[in-house]
């Protein structure tokens, strides 16, 4: 008559994970690796002694007490016969750390990024535009434009995500309209432009990108009193910049997207005179 050995059956309810001991033969089980909390359960009128141990060290443990902690653990039935069988299993509910370089999460910048993991058996998926670039490996520049965001995931099913916009271009199409008509000037600038009322000018650009940060002007009677470093006043968009009579001046228009690139534009020579 042959001697016989328990069998571990293992059944997934609720989330939870359920381990019977059976009077059959031993089966071999693989291993798995769970997110939520487990509980062990065994029959314990059968003639088996159970151990459990948690990364390598015995802990006490009760028929159907829920395991929560983090750790690789492993469950050996024993019976009176010198027969043994092992179950073994994770549970891993903390997500992978990732770090950046070049770019915080859900930043704009004008400049290449890298993202970092140093765990074992991570996968890293690269999306572009809402659209995946396939695996990314640590520690790759990221160069081009575009809306990125990086998923860490490990074996658990645990992920982690990181999100940025690089935007290494400027914007464009700024444009200084009165009554939509374009009064741009170039570096030469001759006030050759007359208006006999009161007139609004309006601002415009495209931030295709990262967006808009600032549109900004600086309004001066010369070209000599024109200074980068100097005071800029936010547009309003709802109202425009409003000319009274009797003035002289360029206007220097400044378009900042939130990747923080520039482009500045300046206007012809305006003069508003009410007594032409």
């Amino acid at each position: 008559m042959g001697t016989t050995a328990a069998e571990i059956k293992l059944q997934h309810i609720d989330g939870s994970v359920r381990l019977e001991l059976m009077n059959q033969i031993w089966e071999e089980y693989p291993s798995a690796e769970l997110k939520e909390a487990n509980d062990i359960i065994w029959d314990s009128k059968l003639n088996a002694l159970p151990i459990v141990t948690k990364d390598g060290d015995t802990v006490d443990y009760k028929s159907g007490d829920e395991l929560t902690e983090d750790g690789v653990y492993t469950l050996t039935f024993e019976n009176f016969d010198g027969y043994k069988a092992s179950y073994s299993f994770t549970i891993d509910t903390t997500a992978p750390v990732i770090a950046t370089e070049g770019a915080d999460h859900r930043e704009s910048v004008n400049q290449d990024v890298k993202v970092f993991y140093t765990e074992e058996n991570l996968t890293a998926e690269l999306f572009k535009d809402g659209k995946s670039l396939g695996e990314y490996t640590s520690g790759n520049p990221i160069s081009a434009d575009g809306q990125y965001r990086v998923r860490v995931a490990d074996q658990a099913g645990n992920e982690v995500s990181v999100e940025f916009t690089i935007d290494k271009t400027a914007p464009t199409d700024l444009s200084i309209t009165i009554a939509n008509e374009s009064i741009l000037g170039n570096n030469s600038i001759a006030f050759d432009t007359f208006y006999n009322k009161a007139i609004a000018i309006r601002l415009s650009a495209e931030f295709d990108i990262s967006g808009m940060e600032s549109m900004e002007y600086q309004k001066v009677s010369s070209v000599s009193q024109y200074s980068l470093s100097g005071d800029w006043t936010a547009y309003n968009e709802e109202t425009g910049i409003m000319i009274s009579p009797s003035e002289k001046f360029v206007l220097y228009f400044r378009a900042t997207d939130r990747a923080g690139n520039r482009t500045i534009v300046n206007s012809t020579g305006i003069v508003v005179d009410d007594q032409m």
